[in-house]
């Protein structure tokens, strides 16, 4: 497949998919993907458009290091992965465009794990403290707002799906083909917040028609790992089973 510079003017906002797949019984280690894209600055941060433009930038897909006993420790090995590329692509970017690396597109993630997101936020201990130490990382990226938002989908809209599994005619596919999401969200597919460093103009649509900031719903203040992959979202309601 022939490389394609397509041009990219004007502001941008970076758009992280996360994911990772489901611990199973004699597999010690879980299978990581991101991939990280970018769209013109006017498209709201949250929930896109079906005919939003996007351009993928980079995408990672590989086994993880650390071995994982729940699907929780995973998604957060793997969101933390995406976001240090997400960090570094939007420093690159910066420097090239402006000459500054403090001039950097907005980072917007979207993960497919509901206690990832609700945890975000949360004030609780997470246990083991391999995961817990992870867990406070993205917190403090979060709250510094190097997340400028963060978005729960459904399974169904999560583009880094196919990156932990095989499949066919995947979202993901299908927005590389056509340059545009190529994906529909109904209003209860998503959950959206934004980071309180966030500026306060930046637009976003979520579900329940307002900012979600810091109202995200949360467990009590210890959390610990789940052994199954309840929270990843395949075709039920949201799940927050690792709160105790």
């Amino acid at each position: 497949m022939p490389l394609s510079y397509v041009p990219l003017q004007g502001q941008q906002r970076l758009r992280l998919f996360v994911d990772a797949s489901s611990v199973k019984a004699g597999v010690p280690t879980a299978h990581t993907g991101f991939a990280i894209f970018t769209t013109p600055g006017s498209v709201p941060s949250g929930r896109m458009p079906a005919d939003a433009p996007m351009v993928l930038l980079q995408y990672g897909s590989h086994r993880q290091r650390k071995v994982t006993h729940s699907s929780f420790a995973a998604e957060v090995y793997a969101m933390l992965e995406g976001v240090r590329a997400a960090k570094e692509l939007a420093v690159i970017h910066a420097l090239i465009n402006y000459g500054n690396e403090y001039k950097q597109a907005p980072v917007d993630v979207y993960t497919d794990n509901l206690s990832l997101y609700n945890t975000l936020d949360a004030d609780g201990v997470v246990q083991p403290k391999e995961v817990g130490a992870a867990v406070q990382e993205l917190r403090e990226l979060y709250h510094g707002g190097t997340m400028s938002t963060v978005t729960w989908l459904r399974a169904h809209g999560q583009l880094a799906d196919a990156l932990t599994k095989p499949g066919r005619d995947t979202a993901l596919q299908r927005t590389i083909r056509t340059g545009a999401y190529a994906v529909r969200l109904a209003a209860t597919d998503y959950l959206t917040k934004r980071s309180p460093a966030a500026p306060a103009q930046d637009g976003v649509i979520e579900h329940g028609g307002n900012i979600a900031g810091d109202t995200a719903t949360q467990g009590d203040n210890n959390v610990h790992e789940q052994d199954d992959a309840s929270t990843d979202d395949d075709t039920g309601g949201p799940d927050t089973g690792e709160y105790e």
